[in-house]
Protein backbone atom coordinates (compact mmCIF):
# COMPACT_ATOMS: atom_id res chain seq x y z
CA UNK A 1 0.00 0.00 0.00
CA UNK A 2 1.12 3.75 -0.76
CA UNK A 3 0.27 6.19 1.57
CA UNK A 4 1.80 9.58 1.23
CA UNK A 5 0.75 13.25 1.02
CA UNK A 6 0.39 14.03 -2.90
CA UNK A 7 2.92 14.40 -5.18
CA UNK A 8 3.05 13.98 -8.80
CA UNK A 9 4.85 10.65 -8.94
CA UNK A 10 2.74 9.31 -6.15
CA UNK A 11 -0.77 10.38 -8.74
CA UNK A 12 1.49 8.97 -11.75
CA UNK A 13 1.70 5.32 -9.80
CA UNK A 14 -1.97 5.72 -8.79
CA UNK A 15 -3.25 6.31 -12.05
CA UNK A 16 -1.66 3.33 -13.34
CA UNK A 17 -2.62 0.91 -11.16
CA UNK A 18 -5.58 -0.05 -12.88
CA UNK A 19 -6.19 1.58 -16.79
CA UNK A 20 -4.34 4.45 -17.06
CA UNK A 21 -5.99 8.06 -16.55
CA UNK A 22 -5.40 11.63 -16.86
CA UNK A 23 -5.74 12.45 -13.40
CA UNK A 24 -5.78 16.05 -11.57
CA UNK A 25 -5.50 15.69 -8.05
CA UNK A 26 -5.90 18.14 -4.83
CA UNK A 27 -2.45 18.43 -3.52
CA UNK A 28 -3.68 19.01 0.41
CA UNK A 29 -5.39 15.57 -0.10
CA UNK A 30 -3.88 12.21 1.30
CA UNK A 31 -3.57 9.45 -1.08
CA UNK A 32 -3.86 5.29 -0.12
CA UNK A 33 -4.62 2.83 -2.22
CA UNK A 34 -3.41 -0.89 -2.91
CA UNK A 35 -4.39 -3.68 -5.62
CA UNK A 36 -5.22 -7.30 -5.22
CA UNK A 37 -4.62 -9.71 -8.10
CA UNK A 38 -7.31 -12.31 -8.59
CA UNK A 39 -6.48 -14.05 -11.27
CA UNK A 40 -7.15 -12.26 -14.58
CA UNK A 41 -9.19 -9.69 -12.34
CA UNK A 42 -7.84 -7.32 -9.95
CA UNK A 43 -9.62 -5.18 -7.49
CA UNK A 44 -8.40 -1.27 -6.72
CA UNK A 45 -8.91 -0.03 -3.26
CA UNK A 46 -8.56 3.98 -3.06
CA UNK A 47 -9.13 6.62 -0.16
CA UNK A 48 -8.01 9.50 -1.53
CA UNK A 49 -10.30 13.38 -1.83
CA UNK A 50 -10.53 15.94 -4.73
CA UNK A 51 -10.02 14.51 -7.53
CA UNK A 52 -10.86 15.19 -11.21
CA UNK A 53 -9.50 12.45 -13.97
CA UNK A 54 -10.40 11.43 -17.42
CA UNK A 55 -9.61 8.51 -19.80
CA UNK A 56 -9.47 9.84 -23.02
CA UNK A 57 -8.33 8.33 -26.67
CA UNK A 58 -4.98 9.26 -25.70
CA UNK A 59 -5.01 6.77 -22.50
CA UNK A 60 -7.02 4.33 -23.98
CA UNK A 61 -4.72 3.98 -27.06
CA UNK A 62 -2.35 3.33 -23.98
CA UNK A 63 -4.73 0.25 -22.96
CA UNK A 64 -3.49 -3.07 -23.79
CA UNK A 65 -6.78 -5.24 -24.33
CA UNK A 66 -10.54 -4.47 -23.56
CA UNK A 67 -11.83 -4.02 -19.90
CA UNK A 68 -14.94 -3.80 -17.77
CA UNK A 69 -15.10 -2.54 -14.73
CA UNK A 70 -17.23 -2.06 -11.47
CA UNK A 71 -16.72 1.55 -9.46
CA UNK A 72 -18.15 0.98 -5.94
CA UNK A 73 -18.15 3.66 -3.55
CA UNK A 74 -18.42 3.21 0.11
CA UNK A 75 -18.15 6.58 2.00
CA UNK A 76 -18.45 10.43 -0.37
CA UNK A 77 -19.65 10.44 -3.75
CA UNK A 78 -17.83 10.14 -7.56
CA UNK A 79 -19.59 11.42 -10.69
CA UNK A 80 -18.94 9.50 -13.53
CA UNK A 81 -19.39 10.48 -17.16
CA UNK A 82 -19.47 8.47 -20.54
CA UNK A 83 -20.92 8.33 -23.73
CA UNK A 84 -23.14 11.71 -22.72
CA UNK A 85 -24.71 9.67 -19.57
CA UNK A 86 -23.82 10.90 -16.15
CA UNK A 87 -24.06 9.22 -12.71
CA UNK A 88 -24.07 10.64 -9.26
CA UNK A 89 -22.40 7.22 -7.37
CA UNK A 90 -23.21 7.31 -3.95
CA UNK A 91 -21.87 5.46 -0.99
CA UNK A 92 -23.26 1.32 -1.30
CA UNK A 93 -24.24 1.94 -4.83
CA UNK A 94 -21.94 0.84 -7.92
CA UNK A 95 -21.49 1.68 -11.86
CA UNK A 96 -20.57 -0.70 -14.22
CA UNK A 97 -17.97 1.28 -16.87
CA UNK A 98 -16.82 0.35 -20.23
CA UNK A 99 -12.86 0.65 -20.30
CA UNK A 100 -12.58 1.29 -24.02
CA UNK A 101 -14.71 4.38 -24.03
CA UNK A 102 -13.68 7.55 -23.33
CA UNK A 103 -14.66 8.59 -19.24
Amino acid sequence: MSSTLIDNMAVDEFAATHLPWSLDVSRTSELSHSTTVLGDCWAVSSRLGGMVGERSTREIRRTEGEFLAVLLVRRGREVFTQKGHKAVVTPGSALLWDGVLPA
